[in-house]
């Protein structure tokens, strides 16, 4: 593959622009500090883009060494025999990304844009359809963090849009949507179809940079401007006062009319920034067609004659005429997953610009959210991991920021690349046998959400039927309890919810699972409800404080237990929460040793304990003077929890 060009100069303008925007004088003129910012903004993504192909260049160069390597692990080597397809393919799309990002970007590209989406031929069917384009690029533009603001607008009679025009506000909006503009064609049987024929309606939709007062000057001189009740569904605020607007431009002839806010003022305003955008676009296409008419033939104008796009129900088929485009993921589509569209048409606009382009292979493979789910899994499961379907949902949905159920209604949706690269690391720690709640950064305890890492224990289902057992043992709500090992905080919390009256002390011996403890408790809204307290078990705490209910989950793994232990429990989570060393059961033996003294009469000790050890507890709680001691079991039958009572 060729090498890209240098990106030093790039890196040098990227610098110069981060010293002017740390200047204390960099807002007086807010034009030219957008300006600058976007430019900033630009320059960054690029200089990050040729940082993540280089790291995929140096992967690569691992990999291949690897196998060529006669002393390396046959199992390492087979894995990376598998991922060379899929570091290959990435390293030669961020090739490919890297070269379109250095390419001088119009004048128009980072600005923010005006959207009209007309009825056409077609009657209802194409107001409906009208209707249903606004939901997907708006959808679209959610996903991006975009904002809506719709400016005029017309409805038909079953629910859909004779005519819209909103305005998208956001980074680089034109850039993405300004080959959305032409006839958007729709075949499928309407609603309104008794006898189950295939229709064909059309909907256009015309893309329009957003113009500023300053790029566009318009003589008031050239205006003729009506104020008018506004017609429709409203109120005493809309249709009995004067507040719709309509607006004719003499020297083009362009009308514009708004009427959807109750303000006189707003609707002049919302149908100056449409006419600006509208006579800023007509100044441009009159530059480009003396010098671009031969961009014409592949990406098209974006004017309204041409018929860009259909979209065919019966068939699940959306296909882009200008470049040959056909997608069977229709439903996708219309709930405005329109980045493969927009990536196919960018990277065809980038090859008439560039020819060299062309010799660039096109290695982005558009997987669904299926596909990825699917490989994802049989990868999980050839390390080794438990449940890898399972695994693989949540960590794409981690991901993605989806629920599994949403991320089921989302199966054909095609992946962007940059949603891959947020997912392809996660999997590969899972891989590496991380544990997912480390990945994804949480776990859920009782009713709680709680921030889970490498500082603490991750809270299990045996610790909360240990609460339960207590919870149910309990005839009257403890006025104070202790949490002896409190780790993550998760047992402290979740009593002191379900205790609301209860003074609440958490002891722990370690500064960094302390301070997880502590987050915990702010993000559960629960800072003063707990006592937290740095102490080697009871070391710290007054002589003579006692307490109704103490409840520890400590360390309790013999050394065989955890040598035999999974590669989530032995490799990641902190040892001193999991084992005492030897039998394991020193730390549970010391706690029943220290414990009493801090007991308030009729006081309970609860304690998880390892499987093995209950024969010897028994006994030895007994000997130390506890009245009564039992021995519970886990969901599993087996004997894992030590009640003890004085």
């Amino acid at each position: 593959m060729d090498h890209l060009p240098d990106i030093t100069l790039f890196q040098r303008r990227l610098d110069e622009l981060d010293a002017q925007m740390a200047a204390p004088s960099f807002y007086a003129n807010p034009r030219q500090a957008t300006e600058v910012s976007r430019e900033q903004q630009s320059l960054r993504r690029l200089v990050e883009t040729h940082a993540a192909y280089e790291r995929a260049e140096r992967e690569l160069a691992e990999h291949t060494a690897m196998l060529k390597d006669p002393a390396a692990d046959d199992e390492l080597r087979a894995l990376a025999q598998q991922e060379m397809p899929a570091l290959q393919a990435r390293r030669d799309a961020l090739h490919s990304a890297v070269l379109l990002a250095m390419i001088p970007p119009e004048p128009s590209d980072s600005r923010n844009t005006v959207l009209e989406i007309r009825a056409g031929t077609g009657g209802d069917e194409a107001s409906l359809f009208a209707a249903e384009l606004y939901r997907a690029y708006t959808r679209y533009a959610e996903g991006r963090g975009w904002k809506v603001q719709p400016m005029s607008s017309s409805a038909s009679d079953r629910g859909g849009l004779k005519e819209i025009i909103f305005l998208i506000t956001g980074q680089e909006v034109y850039k993405q949507l300004k080959y959305e503009s032409g006839v958007h064609r729709v075949q499928r049987i309407p609603v309104t179809e008794a006898n189950g024929r295939i229709h064909t309606s059309t909907v256009t939709v015309a893309v329009l940079p957003e113009a500023g007062e300053v790029e566009v000057q318009i003589d008031p001189q050239d205006l003729d401007i009506t104020v008018m009740r506004a017609s429709g569904p409203g109120g005493q605020g809309v249709n009995t006062t004067d507040s719709a607007v309509r607006l004719v431009h003499k020297p083009s002839g362009l009308t514009v009319y708004c009427a959807d806010d109750r303000s006189q003022i707003k609707n002049k305003a919302r149908a100056m920034a449409v006419l600006r955008s509208r006579l800023l676009k007509l100044k441009e296409d009159e530059e480009q067609a003396k010098y671009a008419a031969q961009r014409r033939g592949q990406i098209g104008t974006g004017g309204r004659s041409e018929r860009i796009r259909t979209y065919n129900f019966p068939q699940n088929r959306m296909t882009d005429h200008r470049i040959g485009l056909t997608l069977y993921s229709l439903p996708a589509v219309m709930e405005g997953h329109i980045d493969p569209i927009i990536a196919a048409l960018q990277r065809a606009d980038f090859e008439e610009r560039c020819p060299c382009a062309r010799a660039i292979p096109k290695t982005i493979e558009m997987l669904s959210v299926l596909e990825i789910i699917k490989r994802t899994t049989g990868f999980l499961d050839q390390r080794g991991v438990e449940s890898p379907r399972l695994n693989a949902e949540l960590i794409i949905g981690h991901a993605l920021g989806l629920k599994r159920m949403q991320l089921y209604l989302q199966f054909e949706r095609p992946l962007t690349e940059a949603e891959l690269e947020k997912i392809r690391p996660l999997v590969k720690r899972r891989g590496n046998r991380e544990p997912l709640q480390y990945i994804t950064g949480e776990t859920e305890f009782l009713g709680l959400k709680l921030k889970v890492d490498r500082r603490a224990l991750i809270p299990r289902p045996e610790t909360e039927r240990l609460i339960e057992l207590v919870t149910q043992q309990l005839a009257v709500p403890p006025a104070t309890i202790l949490d002896l090992g409190t780790g993550s905080g998760a047992i402290a919390l979740v009593l002191a919810k379900t205790y609301p009256g209860a003074a609440v002390t958490a002891v722990e011996k370690s500064a960094e699972a302390l301070d997880l403890a502590r987050e915990n408790a702010e993000a559960c809204d629960l800072t003063g409800r707990v006592k937290f307290v740095r102490s080697d078990w009871l070391s710290a705490l007054p002589a003579g404080e006692q307490y109704q209910l103490i409840i520890a989950n400590p360390p309790y793994l013999s050394d065989a237990e955890m040598g035999e232990a999974q590669p989530e429990v032995r490799d990641f989570e902190p040892h001193m929460a999991l084992s005492a060393g030897g039998n394991g059961a020193a730390a549970v033996e010391h706690i029943i040793d220290a414990v009493k003294p801090y007991l308030a009469p009729g006081g309970l000790l609860a304690c998880e304990t390892g499987i093995a050890q209950h024969q010897a507890l028994l006994p030895l709680a007994a000997a130390r003077g506890y009245a009564r001691a039992e021995s519970r079991c886990d969901l599993t039958g087996r004997p894992r929890y030590l009640l003890a009572f004085v």
